[in-house]
This record gives structure tokens, C-alpha cells and sequence, in this order.
């Protein structure tokens, strides 16, 4: 039973998935790379999936994975202008992903270990963005945000992101004497990624439609 649980709890992610695609052509072009993302997200998972019923470990597909999702969200929040005051910031963040990446991934594990460290870094770096970036939408925007496209993607990267940092660290730490807490950990995981997959598809649907000339209030603040 449970099983079948999971299973219709992973399906989700093919729901913002089929309404990205819907909606690509029509949306704000501010928000293409985060339909990309969730497509990148479909193709890693299958992918990995398939190479791991072929008898082999998913490690390089995943850290490769790892560092193409850490990229397009931060380009990301740079589409929605977030760095526009300090726009160094964003070259500093790409230059600290890459260098992370590369020396875990490259020098010390050789690409034998999932990049947790990695992981860790770019999740918690995420995570304040999407806060920097909500602050910034709460002084500035003038209408409903559950209706804010921008707004709902960044409280879905929060919860999945911060998630995302609790578990790699706790599996970094190995704690093997705890089995209860790593069992309640893994079935909360499910949930979560559920509940922000569902989150995304309603907020693709409020992603503003593409217009033929660009107004202020038509990008994200």
C-alpha cells in the first residue's frame, strides 16, 4: 500500500510538468528557465531511474543534475531581477557553486559520492534568495500574492530547498543509530515533494501571458 502511495506521490511532478508545457508559448519569458527546470527535473529522474534498473549507480547523472538545477535557479531569480542592486552578487554565487561542485565532485570524491556538501550549500543559498526575493515582493506588489506566480514558486523553493539541506546533512552525518528518524524522514520526503510539485502547477497558472511590449508591472518585482 504504501508503495502505491509513493508511487502516485512521484507522479506529481508531470503536473506542473504538462501545465508548463501548456502554457510555455503564452507565458512571461521571465519564467521559461523555470519550466526548463522542472522538465530538467523529469529527465534526470528518468534517466536515473533507467540506469539504475541497468545494474549501475546514478552518482554522475545526479551530481551533473545537481549542478545544472543550482545554475538555472539562480539564473532564475536574475530574470526576475533580484540582483539588479547588486548585481555582482550573482557572479559570485555561479563562482562559489562551481567551485564547491568542483572540488568536492572532481578532487575529493571523484565522482564515487553524491555531492552532498554541494547540495547543502546551494540549497541554503536558495533558500535566501527565495526569502530576499519574497521581502522584496511583499513591499512592492500591489495585488493578491497567492496569486503571484513568483511568490508561489519561491515559498515551494524554500520548503523543497530547505528539506533538501536537512536530509543531505543528516545522511552526510550517517546517523545509522537512529533507524525511526531516518524512516520518518524518508516518507516525509514524498509529502513534501508532492505538495510543492501541486504548488508549482498552480503557480504556473498564474504566470502573467507574454506580451508584444514589455510594462513594468509585467515582469516580477
Amino acid at each position: 500500500m504504501w508503495i502505491t502511495i509513493d508511487t502516485v506521490l512521484n507522479l506529481t511532478i508531470w503536473v506542473p510538468a504538462i501545465v508548463g508545457a501548456i502554457r510555455y508559448k503564452k507565458i512571461n519569458s521571465a519564467y521559461y528557465l523555470f519550466i526548463i527546470l522542472i522538465w530538467a527535473g523529469i529527465v534526470n529522474e528518468n534517466f536515473s531511474i533507467y540506469i539504475i534498473n541497468k545494474g549501475y549507480y546514478n552518482i554522475i547523472p545526479y551530481n551533473v543534475y545537481s549542478l545544472i538545477e543550482a545554475f538555472l535557479v539562480i539564473c532564475l531569480f536574475k530574470r526576475w531581477k533580484l540582483f539588479n542592486a547588486q548585481k555582482w552578487i550573482f557572479y559570485v554565487i555561479l563562482m562559489l557553486f562551481s567551485l564547491v561542485w568542483f572540488i568536492e565532485v572532481i578532487i575529493v570524491t571523484r565522482f564515487r559520492e553524491f555531492a552532498s556538501y554541494f547540495i547543502i550549500v546551494y540549497s541554503f543559498t536558495i533558500v535566501l534568495c527565495s526569502i530576499n526575493q519574497l521581502n522584496k515582493l511583499i513591499v512592492t506588489s500591489e495585488g493578491n500574492l497567492l496569486k503571484n506566480a513568483t511568490f508561489l514558486i519561491c515559498i515551494g523553493f524554500i520548503l523543497y530547498f530547505t528539506y533538501s539541506a536537512f536530509v543531505e546533512t543528516f545522511l552526510k552525518f550517517d546517523f545509522y543509530n537512529l533507524p525511526l528518524l531516518r524512516q520518518r524522514i524518508y516518507s516525509i520526503v514524498v509529502y513534501v515533494n508532492a505538495f510543492v510539485n501541486l504548488l508549482y502547477a498552480y503557480a504556473i497558472l498564474w504566470i502573467p501571458k507574454k506580451q508584444n511590449f514589455i510594462l513594468p508591472s509585467s515582469l516580477p518585482a
